[in-house]
């Protein structure tokens, strides 16, 4: 099994080229924690026992997720075990920066992997109990169960194939990585990640050292050393990518090492307790992956051990080897290391984080150090052993292949071990290149977020900074072939590195170049240009770099030589640039060609990029490469109607033409008859046609009228009644083509209106099209109207492109030219590629692969991934409410914290009507439960347009019930009450008539708060309930005691005709009129947990469940 990708996330390196770095230079990532920064959970007994180590491996940053890009509730997020979070972020990484990515490869990817236990639950969230009955049982057990870390990398990664929760305590990953080779070699899916997570909280903590324990007495990991005393427990993520060696050359993946062989065993009971290690089964597993990687011990030549440094764990790890090796005739030459030594003990990501060591030593050739090694442990015989420590950086010299075993195991007695081999590629086949210079390259890159789109551009930077030799079409193929696309978007195109890197600093520039995407697969219409478009050399740099433009140019060239009895090469690319071939060129007998050979080559270029037009339309000339493209002509029919077409205008008398800067309404008046409208190509441009004289001397009577008019350099009075003589024998070169109707609409610039059937197959039709005026606005505004589209001009200039943006409006933002080169310095690759990547910022998808022109440059897994838009989604634990600091993981105690009742006065203005008032406290439970901000929301949007999904609005319904007391479903929130205003519609046409009356609520601005007159107490429930359970009682009757006498107080102070609060809690008992109440604030309850209700006198009273009987519910 091939690995084709790796992703980490450990001490001191998030980032394999990182951790790599780190193990190289032989660093110690191991964080030790002065005394503020010990996490204030942490109990005051044990971090001030004289045998607290402060120290162990940590993640940066555990407590920052982007839920948003995952799609998932803030809410329900911040209930989430980090080590699901992280694992789904790094598999993420992974399947990114290898092309992986489900709407980037097709194909079934499973996952396999686990993670440690759940401390941030037991710790953080358990406390916070109101939290999770927001969220519902099902949905807070999916965030944090074990079961569901490889499930919930499947459902958002939209992964097919097994998703195999695997756990064996510390092998878990290398376990996770044998069942994954199984899994592929039984076919069940074709690729496979297999890794862990472990992420401890609080993370700020350390261990209690105990002599013979597992865990070391100063936090330094020393495999093999005399001084090892054990080692720490660390955070830690890894994933890695297998996939059938066959089938990843076949595909030309990146291959780092191939797995061979893998052996998995446990300890069985014959040992001296259930934690305690065993030769035998360690050698088992091992000898397993020997047998199965069809290898023999003396081709081995490293061991990643399983390390832990504990005096006597390390010796039997030698002792297992020893017996699985055998008898070896050669001593001391495989060099054996940990990378415990580097990050410590990684709990279930410990065995990903060795085969991640292992398959760099063999891509790097190099052995990193075995670090805090100095004298070995006493009770091993190294010198009598195939093993050494290596504990220097060296080469990784051997005869043959480079070959090494990786352990791991786990407390319990699993045992894993896996034989990974070096992978030498067979000899790069080398890429044939056109004669051409190295063209710009499209740099794309998209977000769900600008802070994200900036964050990367950044990365982006900072990564060519660091990387000055990497290719820059190697940055932009793996951009283009790995990322997903997003909705906001960025695009530079670049010449070099050093111009992507000015670019990327340039903020101007960066911000100019953004777009948000609000929906894919925008409508393309073609727009081909007319006479006046053409320049000398025009495409001649596409003729060069680019094979698809070279091929479509010479084949329309062999096509017109047979018609014109010349190269028209040589007039588009003539030797010398001068005066002589200018005039050539403007000669209409060869003009009219190279307009359609041009403007056919770049559609030809554009759909081999996978840029295929919904329609087409063409000014003037430019129709007849619509008609092809569509279908009506056949090249060559058309080459030979444009070429005749090109000759009987030469053969013409001369003419002129005018363009005039206003509407033809605003002239026709004065218009004399023997002009002719020639085109009208914008809403205030129109152009006018006919003999030199007349138009010479209207050009005067505009200017009198003070309307702007310009003479134009034409040879014809084109489209016009001067073209009348050529209709006639056009008509008959057409009668003799093969006409059909058009596969792909065309928009008509001589009707404004979409092409007819009839239309096309008409010979007059295409022989009449020489004369009839150009109705270029209107088929503007036709298409415009219909498909609001992108309008990109396919040939050469900015003709078209200009008259469509003087349309105005969101037009001038979708319009586009092929090869503005009005910047000479750019030239014309530079120039389509610009157009390139503002399509696909405007949503465009792009085939990337032909852009690269038969040359596939590499794909480099080190450009920067993702960067996602975290933010803090975490819930402390109750730290501050510790007073005797002393509580323990999984205690069941619960915590209590009492904060003073604040009574307020009636407020005398008015509330809004009921309706709003419902509205109002509808939008407050979904925010709390969902954490979307609803404050400008329209009530009128249903529940879907606001963001919540079926398991939001399970949830909603459930809280709805329980403060309305009323029956509503998921089924009715999700048809008949779809919106907040017809939830309030319904809860107000059920609900009592003095149920959210008027006066019930007041907003914050109303509220008069009466001085406080009670110190506050806080009372915890301590530690351990079966060791100070006494202790802790005392202390809640203690709480309840002092809470019932302040109520009380208030009770008496604080009374007046405010209509109460309604209960959260159903007293299910009747009681008299209320007719002194008091208001009690409903956000503010004196304790976690508490919820606010009516007494037996139906005051406001605050009531906490009974633990001991739930559904009941004490009075405070």
């Amino acid at each position: 099994m091939a690995i084709i990708g790796m992703e980490c996330n450990l001490p001191g390196a998030t980032t394999v080229e990182a951790f790599w770095d780190l193990l190289k230079n032989g660093r110690e990532a191991i964080t030790f924690f002065r005394e503020d920064e010990v996490d204030p959970f942490v109990p005051d007994r044990i971090k001030n026992d004289s045998n607290y180590v402060k120290a162990r491996g940590i993640l940066k940053e555990v407590e920052y997720f982007d839920a948003d890009f995952f799609g998932m509730n803030p809410r329900l997020v911040e209930l989430m075990d980090p080590q699901h979070r992280l694992f789904l972020e790094t598999s993420r990484n992974l399947l990114e920066k290898t092309g992986y990515l489900a709407d980037k490869k097709d194909c079934i990817i499973g996952v396999y992997s686990g993670c440690n236990i759940n401390t941030y639950f037991n710790n953080n969230v358990v406390w916070h109990r109101d939290k999770m009955e927001l969220q519902g049982a099902i949905p807070v057990e999916s965030v944090n169960d074990k079961d569901y870390i490889p499930a919930r990398v499947a459902y958002h990664l939209n992964l097919r194939g097994p998703a195999v929760n695997v756990n064996s305590a510390c092998a878990t990953s290398a376990v996770a990585i044998a069942q994954a080779v199984a899994g592929l070699r039984a076919g069940q899916c074709e690729v496979a990640i297999a890794g862990a997570a472990a992420v401890t909280a609080p993370v700020n903590s350390g261990h209690l050292y105990e002599e013979g324990s597992m865990l070391n007495i100063d936090g330094h990991t020393r495999p093999f050393d005399s001084a090892g005393t054990g080692t720490v427990f660390s955070d830690g993520i890894g994933a890695i990518l297998l996939k059938p060696l066959d089938d990843a050359e076949r595909d030309g993946d990146i291959i780092y090492a191939v797995i061979k062989g893998v052996g998995v065993s446990n300890d069985g009971g014959n040992k001296a307790s259930f934690s305690a290690p065993s030769i035998e089964g360690q050698a088992q597993a091992i000898a397993l992956a020997i047998q199965d990687a069809q290898v023999v011990p003396s081709q081995i030549s490293y061991i990643e051990a399983h390390g832990t440094a504990t005096p006597v764990g390390d010796p039997i790890e030698i002792e297992g080897l020893k017996l699985a090796f055998g008898e070896q005739e050669k001593k001391q030459y495989c060099a054996i290391g940990s990378v415990k030594s580097n990050i410590g003990h990684a709990n279930h990501t410990a065995g990903v984080a060795g085969v991640i060591k292992v398959a760099l030593s063999m891509q790097h050739k190099q052995l990193p150090p075995s670090i805090n090694f100095v004298e070995a442990n006493p009770k091993i015989d190294f010198e009598n052993s195939p093993f050494v420590v290596n504990d220097k950086l060296k080469d990784w010299v051997v005869d043959g292949k480079r070959i090494a075993g990786i352990s791991s195991f786990g407390v319990g007695g699993s045992n894993a071990h896996i034989i990974v081999e070096e992978y030498n590629s067979p000899a790069e086949k080398k890429h044939s290149e056109p004669d051409q210079v190295v063209t710009p390259q499209i740099i794309a890159w998209s977000a769900k977020t600008e802070k994200s789109l900036r964050d990367y551009s950044e990365k982006l930077r900072e990564y060519i900074d660091a990387n000055p030799g990497a290719a820059l079409a190697d940055i932009a193929y793996t951009l283009q072939h790995t990322r997903q696309e997003l909705g906001i978007r960025n695009a530079l195109v670049a010449k070099n590195l050093d111009d992507l890197r000015d670019q990327l600093t340039d903020a101007t520039k960066l911000s100019s170049s953004v777009n948000v995407v609000k929906e894919k697969g925008a409508n393309i219409v073609f727009m081909f240009p007319g006479q006046g478009s053409q320049y000398i050399n025009m495409g001649k740099e596409l003729y060069r770099t680019e094979h698809v433009y070279r091929a479509a140019i010479d084949e329309c060239a062999g096509i017109l030589l047979n018609e014109m009895k010349e190269d028209i090469r040589r007039i588009i690319f003539p030797e010398q640039e001068d005066e002589r071939a200018t005039e050539h060129l403007k000669n209409t007998y060869y003009t009219q060609p190279a307009i359609f050979i041009t403007s056919y080559a770049l559609a030809r270029l554009y759909m081999s990029w996978g840029i295929l037009p919904n329609a087409l339309m063409g000014h003037s000339v430019g129709e007849f490469v619509a008609a092809h493209l569509a279908g009506v002509f056949s090249l060559a029919d058309a080459l030979k109607i444009v070429s005749t077409r090109a000759r009987l205008i030469s053969g013409l008398p001369g003419g002129s033409m005018l363009s005039v800067r206003t509407s033809v309404d605003a002239i026709q008046s004065f218009l004399p008859k023997n002009i002719s409208v020639a085109a009208i190509n914008a809403p205030q441009l129109c152009v006018l046609s006919g003999e030199n004289n007349v138009i010479e001397a209207f050009s005067q009577v505009l200017n009198k009228k003070d309307i702007l008019n310009k003479l134009l350099r034409t040879s014809h009075a084109f489209h016009s009644e001067m073209m009348e003589p050529i209709v006639q024998p056009l008509e008959q070169v057409v009668e003799a083509a093969a006409l059909n109707v058009p596969r792909i609409p065309i928009l008509s610039t001589v009707t404004a209106s979409w092409l007819k059937d009839e239309e096309a197959l008409s010979p007059a039709y295409w022989a009449d099209h020489s004369r009839a005026t150009v109705r270029f606005s209107g088929a503007v505004k036709a298409i415009e109207e219909e498909l609001q589209p992108i309008f990109l001009e396919v040939g050469a200039g900015i003709t078209t492109t200009v008259l469509t943006k003087q349309h105005g409006g969101e037009i001038s933002k979708r319009t586009f030219a092929s090869l503005d080169t009005s910047n000479k310095a750019e030239g014309e690759p530079a120039a389509i590629k610009g157009a390139l990547a503002k399509l696909w910022l405007k949503g465009v998808t792009i085939n990337w692969e032909p852009i690269h022109n038969g040359y596939k440059p590499t794909l480099l897994h080190s450009v920067p991934t993702y960067s996602f838009d975290r933010k803090r989604i975490w819930i402390d634990p109750l730290s501050d409410a510790v007073s005797d600091n002393n509580r323990q993981v999984n205690n069941v105690g619960t915590a209590l914290q009492s904060d003073p009742v604040r009574p307020v006065q009636k407020s005398v203005a008015a509330a809004p009507g009921r309706k709003e008032v419902i509205i109002k406290k509808v939008a407050e439970l979904i925010e709390l439960i969902s954490g979307i901000d609803l404050a400008s929301a329209n009530p009128h949007s249903n529940f879907t347009e606001l963001g919540l999904d079926s398991l939001l609005l399970t949830q909603v319904g459930s809280a709805l019930k329980r403060e309305f007391k009323l029956p509503i479903s998921f089924r009715q929130l999700n048809e008949d009450y779809d919106t907040l205003d017809k939830v309030a519609v319904y809860f107000d046409s059920k609900l009592p008539p003095d149920a959210y009356a008027e006066n019930a609520l007041s907003s914050e601005k109303k509220i008069t708060e009466v001085p406080q007159q009670y110190p506050t107490q806080r009372v915890v429930a301590a530690g351990n309930l079966k060791e100070d359970g006494a202790v802790a009682l005392a202390a809640i009757m203690q709480q309840l005691n002092m809470l019932t006498q302040q109520v009380a107080k208030l009770e008496e102070g604080a009374r007046s005709k405010e209509t109460p609060v309604l209960s959260d809690v159903n007293a299910n008992r009747k009681s008299d009129k209320n007719e002194g109440a008091i208001v009690m604030d409903s956000t503010k309850p004196p304790m976690a947990g508490a919820r606010l209700g009516r007494d037996r006198q139906g005051n406001p009273a605050w009531f906490i469940e009974d633990a001991g009987n739930p559904g009941n519910y004490i009075q405070l």
